[in-house]
């Protein structure tokens, strides 16, 4: 990727944090609320529906409650789990309902395998 658009989205990454944090407790939880609501009333969360989720943390929009949420309706629920810190990749792994595990980022992650 050219050093340019590196930069650029780093800028942009920068600014975008900046907003979400700047963002009160309220605003998070009302913004939580209204994306439970929409994720609720989709078809596609039926059994045996793979589902794929972040771990949130810090001032991200809580996602503990969609993960509860695709469980109880039956669907196959998968985490990221960081593979290879040096090249930034990550696997989607299935989530088993077992606690998780925290990284080096402190993110949570499935394990177990």
């Amino acid at each position: 990727m050219p050093a340019p658009l590196i930069q650029s989205r780093a800028a942009l990454r920068r600014t975008l944090l900046a907003r979400r944090t700047a963002l009160s407790p309220a605003a998070r939880a009302a913004a939580q609320r209204r994306i439970h609501a929409q994720v609720v009333r989709l078809a596609a969360l039926r059994p045996g529906a793979a589902v794929g989720l972040y771990v949130s943390r810090g001032t991200e929009v809580a996602t503990a409650s969609l993960r509860a949420l695709a469980r109880t309706r039956g669907c196959r629920v998968f985490l990221p789990l960081i593979t290879d810190h040096r090249n930034c990749q990550m696997e989607f792994h299935a989530d088993h309902g077992r606690p998780l595990r925290r990284n080096r980022y402190q993110i949570g992650e499935p394990s177990g395998g």
